[in-house]
């Protein structure tokens, strides 16, 4: 007995001194301790047992043995073929009863593993009754980031990650996903589960230690597979494929719309993936089928979402000087780009369509030191941004004299200096450069705004309260949220706008549904949304200030005629920028065709309603159409929006 005690107090020890804290400790204790253990003392129990039957056929009772002990882990033993040679054993019969439990605790936890939580979570997802589903494709930070940000917002959502079965992911982040409230189901059926051909399973080991990854099903029955069709079906639904891998996203995501588009879901179905190459955009764009009216894509290019999160957290609203009373701004804004790639040029194009304001003009400096490569492609996709603004290039970076030069002849305008170089640490290292650099040249206050990709660090590092300002952005906790990729309430008030631009049209074959909207009229409507806060600001106004209105006339009266305009300018501008960031250009008159009905051509990229706002009035009389109306009326229909409670 006190030998037994001691064997049993060892592995306790042992699995609070190595395995205890460790991630899936328990498990690998069985693993690598429990059952190696049990199996070595069942085949002895059993060897002693049959040789004291049999002693002189070693060989096979060393063969029994071995087909006895693995009886043990079924919950069954051959003990009845050895009880009359062992009976009166007391010492065997103890030892025997050891590892027999041994072996069903091993048995038992293995199931509890395998199906007991999985039995639990389907039965939890089967009676859920919220109204929204989100199932995302994959666990990593981005993913997680914004399943905690739904689950905030709002409780009531069921919210499901499809663990992909890849060593890619982070084993760390299942427990975090299961903290926050969301469920985690394996992307195996409950059969496939059975094969233990995972590396949480106790008797599978991968060969070579290679990354494990199952190949996906070709046939499109993802989500039948999963058990979720009838959640996809019956209630407003977002799958996400967020996962770090392009490759992946695009062919899951495109496997996962297949099979919805063969169901054909009465409920609005959107499909949100990650992407990184903006040229691969409008080619996934081209080879998709004609989707259900109820499907929606949604690409999340990660810089278009960084420059999302940039506006939304420094508008340059909140930062230039303006006077409320005329709703303009009384300077230029002045940006100063480091590092021209990807985020770069999304920055620089957000900025853009947010720096627009009456009375003001917005100037651009960019460096890189591999300008020529990268300017080359931007002046061919976005001719109009290099006609109508005034950006400066300069091919030179940080630690060059000519870097330093360049930010001292611009000292005395710039307001916001941003920092997108692609590396977080030279990123900061540069931020703290200048910023020495500017205390000690200027009194002027200027914003630094550096890219940083890292979430844990660089939280305090940075004191906001000195003239020259050092901030961070672009971290993937800020903005994988809500409001900036799923934009579900700006999508509400931007289809709000366009539908009162549908109702304004006499020829009702001319009117679209949402759905029908090129991408560049949904972007269109969806910034006009997002822009009311810039007009607000200018206006000195708030959301509950405008609540205090009791009818749009009200409101209309209180801006009066200064604010009533310079907001309707701003929202050309603002439309302007918009549609040269997105590679547009200015459709001249004199190019126009004498018999064209149209003010724009689509597959050219060409508007004719591109020009200033004293030159609006020429395209207004060449085609007959009041085109300062709509710039008024979007102003005038923030009212409805806020009254309604479509904004804010």
């Amino acid at each position: 007995m006190l030998i037994i005690s001691l064997y049993i107090s060892l592995q306790i020890l042992i699995f609070f001194m190595r395995y205890k804290n460790r991630p899936n400790g328990f498990m690998h204790f069985m693993k690598y301790v429990l059952v190696p253990l049990t199996i070595a003392g069942g085949w002895t129990m059993y060897f002693i047992g049959y040789c004291r039957c049999e002693p002189e056929q070693i060989m096979t009772n060393g063969l029994l043995a071995v087909f006895s002990t693995a009886r043990l882990f079924i919950l069954g033993n051959d003990l009845i073929e050895i009880h009359p040679c062992v009976e009166t054993d007391h010492l065997f019969m103890l030892w025997f009863s050891v590892f027999g439990a041994s072996a069903a605790f091993i048995s038992a936890s293995i199931l509890i593993h395998l199906f007991g939580k999985k039995l639990i979570t389907w039965c939890k997802i089967r009676m859920d009754r919220s109204g929204e589903t989100h199932i995302f494709f994959g666990v990593n930070m981005a993913s997680l980031s914004l399943a905690k940000d739904l689950l905030k917002n709002k409780k009531s959502r069921l919210v499901i990650f499809v663990q992909k079965m890849d060593r890619n992911e982070d084993d760390s982040l299942y427990n975090e996903v299961e903290e926050s409230g969301a469920f985690l189901i394996s992307r195996e059926s409950v059969m496939e589960s059975l094969e233990l051909e995972k590396e949480e399973s106790i008797l599978h080991t991968h060969k070579g230690g290679s990354d494990y990854i199952r190949s996906d099903d070709p046939s499109p029955r993802n989500l039948k597979k999963l058990g979720l069709i009838s959640k996809v079906l019956n209630r407003t639904t977002h799958l996400y494929f967020l996962s770090g891998r392009e490759e992946w996203n695009l062919g899951k995501s495109r496997s996962v719309l297949d099979e919805i588009n063969s169901l054909s879901p009465g409920k609005p179905v959107t499909l949100h993936i990650r992407t990184t190459s903006p040229e691969l955009e409008d080619v996934f764009h081209q080879s998709l089928p004609r989707l259900s009216p109820n499907v929606k894509i949604n690409l999340i290019n990660l810089s278009e979402i960084v420059s999302r999160q940039l506006i939304c957290k420094f508008n340059p609203v909140d930062w230039i000087d303006k006077d409320i009373q005329k709703a303009a701004a009384s300077k230029d804004f002045t940006v100063f780009v480091v590092g021209f790639g990807q985020t770069g040029s999304a920055v620089l194009k957000k900025l853009l369509e947010y720096g627009q304001f009456s009375g003001s003009e917005f100037n651009a400096v960019v460096v890189d030191k591999d300008l020529q490569t990268k300017k080359g492609r931007f002046e061919v996709c976005f001719p109009g941004l290099l006609s109508n603004y005034n950006i400066e290039f300069a091919e030179t970076g940080p630690g060059r004299s000519a870097f330093y030069n360049l930010v001292k002849q611009h000292i005395n305008k710039l307001d916001y200096l941003l920092l997108t170089m692609g590396n977080d640490y030279l990123n900061i290292q540069t931020a703290t450069d200048i910023q020495q650099f500017l205390l000690k040249s200027t009194g002027k206050r200027i914003r630094i705004l550096a890219q940083v990709k890292d979430n844990k660090n660089y939280d305090m590092l940075f004191e906001t309260s000195k003239q020259v300002s050092v901030s961070i952005f672009g971290r993937e906790k800020d903005i994988f949220t809500e409001n900036i990729v799923v934009r579900g309430n700006l999508e509400k008030a931007a289809r709000k706008i366009h539908d009162y631009y549908n109702s304004k049209k006499e020829d009702g074959s001319k009117r679209q549904s949402w759905s029908e909207l090129s991408v560049i009229k949904q972007l269109s409507n969806i910034s006009a949304a997002n822009h009311i806060y810039t007009k607000l600001t200018l206006a000195g106004l708030t959301v509950d200030d405008v609540k205090q209105f009791a009818t749009t006339e009200d409101f209309v009266n209180f801006l009066g005629h200064d604010r009533m305009e310079n907001l309707a300018k701003e929202e050309h501008l603002r439309w302007n920028a918009l549609h040269f960031a997105n590679g547009w250009n200015t459709w001249e008159l004199n190019e126009i065709p004498g018999n064209a009905t149209s003010n724009k051509d689509e597959v050219r990229k060409l508007h004719a309603c591109l020009v200033s706002w004293e030159d609006l009035t020429h395209v207004k009389e060449r085609f007959k159409e009041d085109y300062y109306a709509y710039d008024y009326e979007n102003v005038s229909n923030i009212f409805e929006l806020i009254r309604d409670g479509i904004y804010g």
